[in-house]
């Protein structure tokens, strides 16, 4: 899929599963700068679009929802040191 924010965006891919695990997000880079509009509203929206269709797919049963690493991961930490 192209774009997650896009409603109806899993409509399609759904359709018959009865598992979902939802792993997708946004991931920081040298060009966001601005948090909330590149992170934070893609990732929630992203969200919100998958829970929409599989709503609407009576095959799903479950649905996984994991953390992006981006929550845990410290800039301030110097690589060398370990978590």
């Amino acid at each position: 899929m192209e774009n997650i924010e896009v409603e109806g965006a899993y409509d399609e891919v759904v359709q018959g599963a009865e598992i979902i695990i939802h792993m997708a997000s946004p991931l920081p880079s040298p060009t966001t700068s601005d948090n909330e509009q590149g992170l934070l509203l893609p990732a929630r929206n992203g969200v919100i679009n998958m829970l929409k269709s599989a709503s609407k797919a009576p095959s799903v049963k479950r649905i996984v929802v994991t953390s992006s690493s981006a929550s845990v991961v410290d800039k301030t930490v110097p690589t060398s040191q370990p978590y």
